[in-house]
């Protein structure tokens, strides 16, 4: 084996070159090697989240997108109480709130476009 800097020979399994003291290619695998898990985030609480703010942008959908943006951003919230190492709990719950709000400001819209249309019509 060789090293890598200064191509002086060197014994197999050697992690530092004796001549010059640079890090030898194997120990370098061997300690950039060892990872933590890595976390990724749900993709359920990133489809909740999206669904829920597409419901805002796209107006002609926004029933539908709200209620699946809901759905979806509970199902995520109910996987991270199960132990889920994931990331995404905060989408989650951002999805959720933000349905809930807009389909409540929905509710009460048409609620008082109801009663205007009704008040006019008596």
């Amino acid at each position: 084996m060789f090293c890598s800097k200064c191509g002086e020979q060197i014994p197999e399994g050697v992690g530092r070159c004796p001549a010059c003291g640079a890090v030898q290619q194997a120990e370098a695998t061997t300690v950039s090697g060892v990872t933590a898990p890595e976390q990724r985030y749900n993709p359920l609480a990133i489809t909740g989240f999206v669904l829920a703010c597409s419901g805002i942008v796209v107006l002609p959908m926004v029933i539908w997108c709200e209620l699946a943006g809901l759905i979806i951003s509970i199902i995520a919230l109910s996987k991270f109480k199960s132990g889920n190492r994931d990331k995404g709990r905060g989408l989650a719950l951002a999805g959720l709130i933000i349905s809930i709000s807009v389909l409540f400001i929905l509710l009460m819209v048409i609620l008082v476009f109801g009663l205007t249309v009704l008040t006019t019509l008596a």
